[in-house]
């Protein structure tokens, strides 16, 4: 890869984790997930469950985001992304052909519902398209 725009990486990673944020809180569809994934309601306890892995999940999400990031941008310059629409069209493609594909199997083998699908693809997806627009276009 020639040219890497750390500073892109790094601000299109944090950016997936804050919609990942707000996609998955109350506000948005943090309560169809949780009855989507079978949790149930958020109650008291899984509340103080979750807050004692959040340290050791948000290490692993920017761990991956980043991972993200830079393979948007490697793949953005190996095809000469340098437009807001090839940056979308990349992402797109890349989310069919990869987080959908992967995350249709829970329902086809796991039995999650096709709810569970949309929301956590939906996320996937605009994660994809925020992430390629900013490695791509911030030059």
């Amino acid at each position: 890869m020639g040219y890497v725009n750390y500073l892109a990486i790094l601000v299109g990673a944090l950016a997936s984790i804050a919609i990942g944020w707000l996609w998955y809180s109350p506000a948005l569809f943090g309560k169809q997930w949780m009855r989507a994934t079978g949790m149930g309601e958020l109650t008291p306890e899984k509340k103080a469950e979750g807050m004692k892995k959040m340290p050791k999940a948000l290490v692993g999400s920017i761990i991956a985001q980043l991972v993200l990031a830079y393979v948007m941008s490697y793949f953005a310059q190996m095809m000469g992304v340098a437009t807001s629409y090839g940056a979308i069209e990349l992402a797109i493609w890349a989310w069919l052909g990869f987080a959908a594909v992967a995350l249709v199997h829970p329902v086809l083998w796991e039995g999650k519902s096709w709810s569970y699908f949309a929301i956590v693809s939906g996320y996937s997806l605009v994660s994809f398209v925020v992430v390629a627009l900013i490695v791509t276009l911030w030059v």
